[in-house]
């Protein structure tokens, strides 16, 4: 995770936003009242996939969570789940841009076990070297340490396999192509990035001992 400046809302986002999502979502909830337990409420209608594409753009095509590049497997997670507070279902400020494997280990746990990645600040996260693997900084708070054990181990950020294997490449584009690949490797996946510039002469030694 690290810290995300999120782009925007445009006017012309603004409009289609609420034509297509927050309008026609708030009629749908009004019309769709949650039943009394322990019967479960029908799920609200994906609406919001109408912007998932600006979504998209307004993180940096990365994942909020796990800070890389994310395309084909891409969706719009709801930070405050659904089974939490349907009234949350429509609203783009509970939008996160999220790799799909890490949107189903989430979608059912409450928020409040959750840190939300729009609070993360610089250098709160880091990969460790050479094995890359999340890890807290000095930096981070310690009022939030719980919801970061959270997020690294019950929900598998430190090391889930698909994550592992996602930062694996990155570096593994820098052993092939070297310097040549920085620029990319930072844009897609800057924690990855950032460990290897921090580990210059030991990633280099890599790129060697490739050759």
């Amino acid at each position: 995770m690290i810290k995300i400046e999120r782009v925007p809302m445009s006017d012309e986002l603004r409009a289609r936003y609420e034509q297509q999502v927050r309008v026609p979502g708030q009629k749908w909830l009004d019309t769709h009242p949650a039943p009394e337990p322990p019967a479960k409420p029908e799920r609200p209608k994906d609406y919001w996939r109408q912007i998932s594409p600006d979504l998209a753009k307004a993180f940096h095509l990365r994942c909020a969570y796990t800070a890389m590049f994310v395309n084909h497997d891409a969706q719009v997670d709801h930070f405050v789940s659904l089974d939490e507070d349907r009234s949350k279902a429509y609203d783009w400020d509970n939008f996160r841009y999220c790799v799909g494997w890490f949107n189903a280990k989430k979608q059912h746990a409450p928020s409040n076990q959750l840190l939300d990645p729009l609070v993360v600040e610089e250098d709160w996260f880091e990969l460790s070297w050479p094995d890359l693997q999340l890890r807290t900084t000095a930096r981070f708070p310690e009022h939030l340490r719980d919801q970061a054990e959270f997020m690294l181990e019950k929900l598998e950020l430190r090391n889930h396999d698909k994550v592992m294997g996602n930062r694996e490449t990155y570096l593994d584009l820098f052993v092939e192509h070297g310097e040549a690949a920085f620029a990319l490797i930072d844009r897609h996946a800057p924690l990855v990035a950032k460990v290897i510039r921090k580990n210059w002469h030991e990633a280099a030694r890599l790129i060697r001992t490739a050759k």
